[in-house]
């Protein structure tokens, strides 16, 4: 019988160490776009909401987060998130208040979100 001379660690402690390096890496790696886009969700609506136009919050998004967003990545984000937030029933709500915001209609749409959810037709409008 061979008796090995080897000193090996218990799996705790490598486990651990694992785990010590896996975070590290993660604290270290930027979060992706879509999670940042996720995380300001609601003040991206807010600002559309208040008049903001499109260009300008694209701008403030890319300034503060060090981004490159370009206006059809931000429209193709800004569908998906407002689709995941439909499908789960939540949506963007004021920080300050609470109240659920609706999302503005975008460029390409042919109608106009109000404030109580309600969808008119510019033809409707004028």
């Amino acid at each position: 019988m061979k008796i090995k001379n080897e000193i090996t660690k218990p799996k705790d402690e490598r486990m651990a160490k694992l785990q010590r390096q896996v975070d590290l890496a993660l604290s270290m790696k930027a979060p992706s776009v879509e999670t940042t886009f996720s995380a300001t969700y609601e003040l991206i609506e807010i600002a559309l909401n208040k008049g903001l136009s499109q260009k300008e919050v694209i701008a403030l998004v890319n300034e503060t987060y060090d981004l490159k967003l370009h206006s059809a990545s931000f429209r193709t984000l800004l569908k998906n998130e407002r689709d995941v937030r439909l499908a789960g029933g939540s949506s963007a709500t004021c920080p300050t208040c609470g109240h659920s915001l609706t999302p503005c209609a975008s460029p390409d749409s042919k109608t106009l979100a109000t404030e109580n959810t309600t969808e008119i037709s510019p033809k409707e409008v004028a």
